[in-house]
């Protein structure tokens, strides 16, 4: 190359550098032509608190460091949408949640095999006027196979003419052929509204079910206000925390009701309806508030457990000193007892004043005296 071609070839060089350095520049260009590396969760979420599954939640993808969070009726209504057989999927709430105007609500776990696990943490938070009338086994979660904890539900409606039903859910954990993943708990929860089923039916849960793997099913620290009436021609269940036990294992604990418990014919128990034959439960701190009515002459009423109650075993279980049981339109007499060895089993009668300090020294954390004199959650009366 002579002296004269170099000294073209560096003019052209020149020009390109002066027109390079003219031009508009490209702000996206570094991030279009050099791909950045995604970091993601198994649900596709790539942001710091989950995109709460493409906005169906106000955040979070569904995991128990990042619970989806619900803040509206539409989003509870969404938490079908993400769930998955055979993996827990997690909920929080992030606000009170009015149901009012859902009326179409279908258990979340009711059907088929029952494959859904849950964990629904209500944080302190109420879920108010639910409704639910269809589906096997009427409630909010239908089976519960996993855990709910620190919820309310307030002025709730749940009827059917099917067994197996109450507020918060028809059945906790499974009857039969489970596992360890296949229990279910609920605590620190609490209901108010009215229940109406057909053989077996709870102001909390309709049925407490198996126990599996050294996993049991139990309800710990919760109270109903709610009514509850099992309509069944025979062999009706009606408990204020739970209509039937079935299995073996499982507890309630550090629980108390005060909604009237009826049935048309079968146990009726303050806090169990009845213990299946070859089952046991454990009852401990537990206190019975109820009215308690058997239409039928054959109805068998206990103010803890109403039917079976000597497969229990019981400890520290008392009855407000003023309740009523009545059988086929008469009043029935009790005596104090604390051990069942019959059908029956009453617990010991205290008066208001004594019940309402023994529910609050379970958990002074807890619990507190309400406006209404009833015990309550700290967090229940905002």
């Amino acid at each position: 190359m002579n002296i004269t071609q170099i000294g073209r070839f560096g003019m052209l060089l020149m020009m390109a550098s002066v027109a390079i350095s003219c031009s508009d520049p490209n702000p996206l260009d570094s991030y279009t032509r050099v791909p950045f590396e995604k970091t993601e969760t198994d649900d596709g979420n790539n942001d710091s608190d989950g995109d709460g599954a493409g906005g169906l939640f106000e955040k979070g993808n569904g995991t128990d460091s990042k619970p989806y969070v619900i803040m509206n009726g539409t989003q509870i209504k969404n938490m079908r949408s993400v769930l998955k057989s055979g993996i827990k999927v997690y909920f929080q709430l992030g606000a009170d949640i009015d149901m009012a105007g859902i009326d179409d609500w279908q258990s979340l776990n009711g059907s088929g095999d029952f494959p859904y696990e849950i964990d629904f943490d209500g944080d302190s938070h109420v879920i108010k006027n639910f409704k639910c009338s269809a589906g096997d086994y009427p409630s909010f979660f239908g089976v519960l196979c996993g855990d709910c904890r620190n919820v309310g539900f307030v002025n709730a409606s749940v009827s059917s003419t099917r067994q197996g039903i109450g507020i918060i859910t028809g059945y906790l954990g499974l009857k039969d052929k489970g596992n360890g993943s296949k229990t279910g708990r609920i605590v620190n929860c609490f209901t108010t509204g009215e229940v109406t089923g057909s053989g077996a039916a709870g102001g909390i849960a309709g049925v407490l079910a198996n126990s599996y793997d050294g996993q049991e099913s139990y309800i710990k620290n919760c109270y109903s206000s709610a009514t509850v009436n099992d309509q069944a021609a025979s062999g009706g269940k009606a408990g204020g925390i739970a209509g039937r036990k079935v299995g073996v294992g499982g507890f309630i604990e550090n629980c108390y009701a005060h909604g009237a418990v009826s049935a048309t014919k079968g146990g009726i128990g303050g806090i169990l309806g009845q213990i299946d034959k070859n089952c046991d439960i454990a009852i401990k701190n537990c206190v019975a508030w109820s009215n308690l009515t058997g239409t039928d002459a054959s109805s068998t009423v206990g103010r803890i457990v109403g039917v079976s109650a000597s497969l229990g075993s019981y400890e520290n279980c008392y009855a407000c000193e003023s309740i009523i049981l009545k059988v086929n339109g008469g009043t029935i007499t009790t005596s104090d007892e604390s051990s069942a060895t019959g059908t029956t089993f009453h617990g010991v009668a205290k008066t208001v004043d004594e019940l309402g300090n023994i529910i609050v020294a379970w958990n002074p954390n807890l619990w507190k005296k309400g406006t209404d004199g009833y015990p309550v959650f700290q967090w229940a009366e905002k």
